[in-house]
């Protein structure tokens, strides 16, 4: 006959509830985490509440033209092989369909653009004015065009003279040239000599959709990758090498090498606290039932980000690791601490030990909670997984641990072996108390140059490798000239038209830093698109067809009779 069960056993009933509500809600979370889109972009450690100049940096750095370009180089090869790959690459994404724009210098992909400029002429010159419709305007600026068809630009303005005589294509076009653009060589972009370098074909390809879009970026890569594939099967010239880089290679890069080292660091901990926990208690079966409290603590914390942030953060999923060490105390302790007979260990352990473990639960979640009033997302990332993990292991720890072992572990293992050694070592401490003033000291000097101790920039969380981040300020350099990128400046308002209004105020001002030789050169949008009002005042500029045509004689003539 089997003994009766002590009293405050706990009966089976008892025992297939607990287990079956705590694997509904870990296949519950299970669920959620395959649900879960998990991020390595670092904008989540920028502030929350930004101002209105950080959240146009935040802006830029999840969604913007910057974090969905992709920087791409060809070497290897004669410049006829990188040209030719150059141009086929270009069709090759541009049929593709996951790229809004591909620019390698080639303006044939611009026909279009052209035909829309001089359709639009009139209402996106910057001269069209009513005095530009007078005579006198007419003929000025009539010979500013005739003046041009003897230079090399002089090809494309003749058969646009009888359409556009006073050449508001051509002062368009000015307008449009980039301040700083790439070196052009038979029809295509190559890089500037610098330092030796080898040549290059250069090319700029827009991801289309947004710039958090891990999945999508990885598949535009990928798309880039298999597209030169076949351009290296067709061009004759051997060599030719692939480069890539830009924001998006970097995110996907630091994604696959954020999660790779979570899982590193995951099969680490759990290893050597698995084999301790073998030396401790001699028991696979102790082992197994310890690493459960981790286990759920985990799959809570992913669970708990997941809902209130919608994603999961590489370094937040990465700080879990050190749940482990904390996850796993509460199992020791019950294991050790509920150990019995006629399985009733566990009703001891409640009485005795387990308003301790429930008081350092609750100063460990004291501790935590302070991250969740940090004005960072990814700070406060880490505080709800630290809460949620913790309390889920504390959960396991107190209702499924006395079902699945209810006397705890009865394996003595080598804690003895262990505990006379941590008293030896005990021991052996006040005899070396210089070591430890001395060690005191040193931790005293690093604290007082914490300035080059403590790093409080963000690039110091960035996992791009040197040798990534020098081929982008090369492909950078090659394409922008200057690598620094400029400056924004950023116009608000309540609707399109006001800001369109604003923008076109900026540029004014903008253009007269130009003509001191302050800056450089600025782009705007309002170059392609002026604001209604500044189109409704060029429209209300041109003159009646009658008016226009006696004016266009007057002028005509005197250059006629001149040229005659």
């Amino acid at each position: 006959m089997k003994p009766a069960p002590g009293l405050g056993a706990l009966s089976a009933r008892h025992r297939a509830a607990v287990l079956l509500l705590w694997l509904a809600a870990l296949a519950l979370g299970a669920w959620q985490i395959t649900r879960t889109p998990f991020t390595a972009d670092l904008s989540a450690f920028l502030p929350a509440t930004a101002d209105a100049q950080q959240q146009v940096l935040i802006d830029q750095i999840r969604s913007g033209a910057p974090a969905r370009t992709l920087f791409i180089g060809i070497e290897g090869g004669d410049a006829a092989a990188r040209k030719a790959a150059s141009k086929q690459l270009a069709a090759a994404l541009r049929a593709s369909g996951r790229f809004d724009q591909v620019s390698n210098g080639e303006n044939d992909a611009w026909a279009g653009v052209g035909r829309w400029m001089v359709e639009r002429r009139y209402l996106l010159s910057p001269a069209i004015t009513p005095e530009r419709f007078t005579p006198e305007g007419l003929r000025e600026g009539i010979g500013e065009t005739l003046s041009l068809l003897g230079t090399p630009a002089g090809t494309a303005l003749k058969s646009l003279l009888d359409e556009d005589p006073t050449g508001e294509v051509q002062r368009i076009a000015e307008s449009m040239i980039p301040v700083s653009s790439p070196r052009t060589d038979g029809g295509v972009w190559v890089s500037r000599e610098q330092g030796g370098a080898p040549p290059r074909a250069l090319l700029l390809a827009g991801i289309r959709g947004d710039g958090a879009d891990l999945d999508g970026q990885q598949a535009a890569i990928e798309t880039v990758r298999q597209a030169f594939a076949a351009v290296q099967a067709t061009v004759t010239a051997p060599g030719l090498t692939l480069l890539i880089s830009g924001a998006p290679v970097f995110s996907v890069d630091s994604r696959s090498q954020i999660k790779g080292e979570v899982e590193w660091l995951a099969v680490t901990g759990t290893v050597l606290m698995s084999v301790l926990l073998l030396v401790a208690f001699a028991s696979p079966v102790a082992l197994a039932v310890a690493m459960l409290p981790v286990a759920t603590g985990i799959v809570a914390g992913i669970v708990a980000v997941s809902l209130c942030f919608g994603n999961v953060h590489g370094v937040t999923l990465g700080f879990g690791s050190t749940l482990i060490g904390e996850a796993v105390d509460y199992a020791i302790y019950y294991l050790i601490q509920a150990r019995g007979q006629g399985g009733t260990g566990w009703r001891q352990w409640l009485r005795g030990n387990w308003p301790t473990v429930r008081l350092g639960l609750l100063t460990s979640l004291c501790g935590f909670a302070a991250l969740l009033f940090s004005g960072f997302p990814g700070l406060q990332q880490l505080g709800v997984f630290s809460l949620a993990g913790l309390v889920g292991a504390v959960l396991t720890t107190r209702y499924v641990l006395p079902v699945l072992m209810p006397d705890g572990a009865r394996g003595q293992g080598l804690r003895r072996q262990l505990g006379s050694a941590s008293r030896t070592a005990i021991a052996v401490l006040p005899r070396t108390r210089r070591l430890w003033l001395l060690l005191g000291l040193a931790s005293a000097v690093l604290v007082w140059q914490r300035d080059g101790l403590w790093q409080a920039e963000l690039s110091s969380l960035n996992p791009v490798s040197k040798q990534a981040q020098a081929l982008d300020a090369s492909l950078r350099a090659d394409i922008t000239r200057d690598s620094d990128g400029g400056a924004f400046v950023v116009v608000q308002g309540p609707d399109a038209e006001t800001t369109l209004q604003r923008a076109e105020a900026a540029s004014e001002r903008l253009e007269t830093l130009v003509n001191t030789q302050v800056i450089a050169g600025f782009d705007s949008v309002t170059r392609f698109l002026p604001s209604l009002q500044t189109q409704q005042r060029r429209q209300a500029a041109l003159p009646e067809p009658a008016a226009l045509q006696a004016a266009l004689a007057e002028a005509t003539a005197g250059l006629a009779h001149g040229q005659h």
